[in-house]
Parts: C-alpha cells; structure tokens; sequence
C-alpha cells in the first residue's frame, strides 16, 4: 500500500512587541511525498559514529531527542569531518536527497531518539 507524506513548515514569534506568524494560512508551506516510506521508529545512538538507515524514497527525516537531553549530538558527512553540532534537546527537520541510504551522526554517549521518515 503506499502513503503519502506531508510536512508543513510554519514559524510564530510572540513577544517584546513583535508578533510574527510567518507562513500566514493564505500561503503555507507544505511538502508532499506520494511515495513516503512512512516509517516511525527509534533511533538508538551509541557513544561515536552511528548511521542511521535511510528507508527508500523518504525525503524528511523528522529527528526527535529527549526533551530532557544533555548528550551531545553532530550531524555527519562522513567519518573525520567537523560536522554540525545539534542542540541536545530540540527537534530537527532534515530533508533527504534522493538516494541518500544513510545519515550519520555521531554521539557523546548512547542514548534513544525518536524518527520519523517521510
């Protein structure tokens, strides 16, 4: 059976006399996929490189840590490279090229992060 997958993208700052909600509902933003693999599952780091299996034809991966974590994160290149350090505890939407088989990341200690693959 196949599935379609949606992301919307919005942004809402509120506060010290700004407020901003960038799409309006007149023009959000929103990605399908007609062919998701729709994979929700966890993703267990370990301490060092860990490669993340990319289902075939997802195009997001919606990346989800505990709200609660200290544990250092980087999102990999490849093995060696500097990378780009993620915040421990927030979300991340990364979008995947097509024929992406894998992502890496690497961990300062192990620790179970929710994905899910669009």
């Amino acid at each position: 059976m196949s599935k379609t997958g949606t992301v919307g993208v919005s942004i809402g700052i509120l506060g010290d006399g700004v407020n901003i909600g960038w799409p309006s509902p007149a023009n959000s933003i929103t990605y399908q996929n007609l062919a998701s693999p729709g994979v929700v599952e966890p993703i267990v780091l370990t301490t060092g490189f860990n490669s993340v299996a990319v289902p075939a034809g997802a195009k997001f991966l919606w990346f989800v840590p505990p709200t609660s974590s200290t544990i250092a994160k980087t999102l990999k290149g490849i093995t060696g490279d500097t990378g780009y350090v993620l915040d421990p505890a927030s979300p991340m939407l990364l979008p995947i090229a097509v024929g992406t088989t894998a992502i890496g990341i690497t961990a300062s200690a192990g620790e179970t992060c929710f994905g899910i693959f669009v």
